[in-house]
C-alpha cells in the first residue's frame, strides 16, 4: 500500500538542522492496518511505540516513555534515539526492538546519575564523571527474592555499553559528549569481562547431571 506521506527512507538521518515544527512531525513508527498506514508515533510524542518484538512481549514493554527520563536530558535522548533508529551505531546495523529497549533502559541510570551530580547537558560529561558512575553501578544493590544483590557482570556491561552509545550517538546532536567515557578500555573491560574473565574463557556454571540420573532420563 502506498504511504500517504513521504517514505520513511527520505527522512533525515538526524535532527540537528531541522526547525522544531519539522522535527516534531517526523514519523517514528507506523503500521499497516486493513490496507491503510496508521502512524503510531511522531517525534513530538512523549511515548514512542515500536515494533520488532515477538508477540509475547507486553505492549507496555514496546514503548519508550521519555517522561521517565530526567527532564534536562529528554530532548537530547530523543535526538540520540532517532539517530540510532535511522543509522544504528558504527559497524552495527539498525537496532531491533529488544536492542533498542535495552539501550533505553540502561541509558536512564546514567542520565539520573548526571542529574544527581547537578549536570544538565552531556557536554559537561568527563571520563572522571564516568568513573564515578562505574563505582556507583558496582556498589548498587537490587532486591531479588528479598535479597540485596549486586549487578552481574553482564548487567554492568549493558549499562556501560549504553554510556558508550550515548557518547557515539550524541555527536549527531547539538549536545555531544566530548570525550570517550573510558579512553583506555571498553564497556566489557569496565565490567570485568576481559582477560581471564572473558566470555569464551568462562565455563558453564550449571553442573552436569550425574551419570546415573542422566541414564534414567535418557531411557
Amino acid at each position: 500500500a502506498a504511504l500517504p506521506w513521504a517514505p520513511l527512507a527520505t527522512q533525515p538521518a538526524d535532527v540537528r538542522a531541522l526547525p522544531a515544527y519539522e522535527r516534531d512531525a517526523l514519523i517514528i513508527s507506523a503500521t499497516l492496518l486493513d490496507g491503510q498506514w496508521i502512524i503510531l508515533s511522531r517525534y513530538s510524542d512523549d511515548i514512542w511505540q515500536h515494533d520488532g518484538f515477538t508477540n509475547n512481549v507486553q505492549v507496555c514493554r514496546r514503548r519508550l516513555d521519555f517522561r521517565s527520563v530526567p527532564t534536562a536530558f529528554q530532548t537530547v535522548l530523543k535526538a540520540i534515539i532517532y539517530r540510532y533508529l535511522r543509522r544504528g551505531r558504527s559497524g552495527l546495523g539498525r537496532p531491533k526492538g529488544s536492542t533498542l529497549l535495552i539501550f533505553f533502559t540502561n541509558a536512564k541510570p546514567f542520565l539520573q546519575h548526571l542529574e544527581a551530580l547537578g549536570l544538565d547537558h552531556l557536554g559537561a560529561v568527563t571520563p572522571l564523571i564516568c568513573t564515578t558512575y562505574v563505582a556507583s553501578c558496582k556498589a548498587h544493590r537490587k532486591t531479588i527474592r528479598s535479597k540485596a544483590q549486586p549487578l552481574t557482570q553482564y548487567g554492568l556491561r549493558h549499562r556501560f555499553n549504553a554510556v558508550e552509545a550515548l557518547h557515539e550517538l550524541s555527536h549527531y546532536t547539538n549536545d555531544p559528549m566530548p570525550l570517550h567515557p573510558w579512553p583506555e578500555t571498553s564497556a566489557k573491560g569496565m565490567a570485568g569481562l576481559t582477560g581471564s574473565n572473558s566470555q569464551h574463557k568462562q565455563g558453564s556454571k550449571t553442573r552436569l547431571i550425574p551419570d546415573d540420573e542422566f541414564c534414567i532420563l535418557f531411557e
